[in-house]
């Protein structure tokens, strides 16, 4: 019988690894083989008697369970999933690589002190052993840290059996959140501690295992920083529900109809925003819901609020009508213009120098943001063109033998059809009156328009220059 603490010689294939081995990748063996097969294991293994129940074996003895199981694999069953070593063989405890190279070079049976050791004791011993080694990953540190924990280890039993410091137990622990493939992949990138432990600060972990992927690439800054603002975001749209559960009233859409909105918030909600639910800024109670556009905060509505809401909407009255007079106004300006164009121009001497003079006058303005389409200008012309074929060279052909033949007509029409026409009458949203906003290319046009024979009325010079009384009007 082996005695234990002694030098014994052991068959490989009573040889186990150890499960909770914190070093899972034992790297290339090829030359440790070698090594072996030319001098043989020149330092023993440590082993402890027993072994935990393989995969393979764990199969086997499922099968057997599943017919009429004996009392020996009930046990053996039981103590697989409790995850506690079956007699027969030894478990490695120190000597993995050795063991596997050993097995590549064709040995046998190896050198292997037989100890006893508490599963703690194991596990300790095994991340202590690695951890001297260069080559065992920060993630393995991590797993075989989180095992002596698992086994009712604290943090001042795991510093005194491996030597690591507070920090460092608590650090590598943090990196579990990780998925371990992923984490495997961006070990060859050159990851700082301090990059890991960052995005370990993420609570969305599979946000994190997508950042570790990209990690060294040039999206990862911007990734991160995306993903720190959701969070954030998250964070306070979090705290404003709890405060709109506890202070206010949660309705629907079609409740609001006789409140009054207080205020929505999009996004991410502000400090203030909290601050308002939190002190009820508002009078009275606090109604709200959200949509996935953001949250909607309303209160009743008083009387003063009735009377104010009929105010503004007799506002909105009068200025829908401005806005409307406002649009029909220019619009037959601009109607009566092309009327002439189309129906009343008769070319006469002196008409082509101003026309040309306007024309150019618009290129030095910089007029061409204000161009629209050739394509108008073209039919105006009875040059037979649509969108499909004005590319065609032919249709270009068709607008200089227009020019060639009525040089006045043709610069003219362009001039009118080919462009965006400015309304010098603004109204935006809100206002009480009509804003005048000085449009020299078009006043430009209109004096040319008038030095070849188109008699501008006095309201459309009105209009024009901003003295019009439209523009006098104030609405309540």
């Amino acid at each position: 019988m082996n005695k234990k603490g002694e030098l014994v010689y052991i068959p490989t294939y009573n040889l186990y690894p150890h499960p909770d081995n914190p070093r899972k990748d034992l790297g290339d063996l090829t030359e440790l083989a070698d090594s072996i097969r030319e001098n043989g294991v020149m330092q023993n293994l440590t082993v402890v008697p027993g072994h935990y129940v393989t995969d393979d074996e764990y199969a086997m003895y499922t099968k057997m369970y599943s017919e009429e199981p004996s009392e020996e694999v009930r046990e053996i069953l039981n103590k697989a999933q409790k995850k506690l070593p079956i007699d027969g063989g030894y478990t490695v405890i120190i000597g993995h690589r050795r063991c596997s190279a050993a097995r590549q070079a064709g040995l046998t049976e190896l050198p292997c002190v037989i100890v006893d050791m508490s599963i703690q004791d194991q596990v300790s011993t095994m991340l202590l052993e690695n951890m001297q080694r260069t080559d065992l990953t920060v993630y393995e540190q991590a797993e075989g840290i989180q095992m002596m924990f698992d086994l009712g280890e604290t943090v001042e039993t795991v510093k005194k059996k491996t030597g690591l410091s507070d920090s460092t137990i608590r650090n590598r622990r943090k990196l579990l959140v990780f998925d371990r493939e992923a984490f495997k992949k961006s070990e060859g990138k050159q990851v700082t501690m301090g990059e890991y432990l960052k995005l370990t600060e993420l609570k969305d972990v599979d946000r994190a295992n997508y950042l570790l992927s990209i990690i060294g690439t040039k999206n990862f800054d911007y990734e991160y920083d995306k993903a720190k603002r959701d969070e954030k975001r998250i964070e306070l749209q979090g705290r404003l529900e709890a405060l709109l559960k506890e202070k206010a009233v949660e309705i629907t859409p079609d409740d609001t109809k006789d409140k009054r909105s207080v205020t929505t918030i999009y996004g991410e909600p502000s400090e203030k925003d909290l601050e308002m639910v939190r002190s009820s800024h508002v009078t009275g109670k606090i109604y709200w819901y959200k949509n996935q556009y953001g949250y909607y905060l309303f209160r009743k509505q008083t009387a003063e609020d009735k009377l104010e809401k009929a105010q503004k909407d007799l506002f909105t009255e009068a200025w829908n009508a401005l806005n409307k007079e406002r649009e029909e106004l220019w619009e037959s300006i601009i109607d009566r213009v092309k009327r002439y164009v189309m129906n009343e121009y008769r070319p006469k001497k002196g008409d082509m120098d101003m026309l040309h003079a306007a024309a150019f006058e618009f290129f030095v303005r910089d007029d061409g943001n204000h161009f629209n389409s050739w394509i108008e200008v073209a039919r105006k012309l009875g040059v037979n063109v649509d969108a499909e074929d004005f590319g065609n060279p032919e249709a270009g052909k068709s607008i200089m033998e227009c020019y060639r033949t009525k040089p006045e007509e043709t610069v003219l029409k362009w001039l009118v059809y080919h462009r965006y026409w400015t309304n010098p009458g603004g109204l935006y949203y809100r206002t009480n009156k009509l804003s005048y906003q000085n449009t020299g290319r078009e006043i430009m046009l209109f004096k040319a328009l008038e030095s070849i024979g188109y008699e501008v009325s006095t309201e459309e010079w009105e209009y024009l220059n901003g003295t019009h009384e439209i523009f006098k009007r104030v609405l309540e």
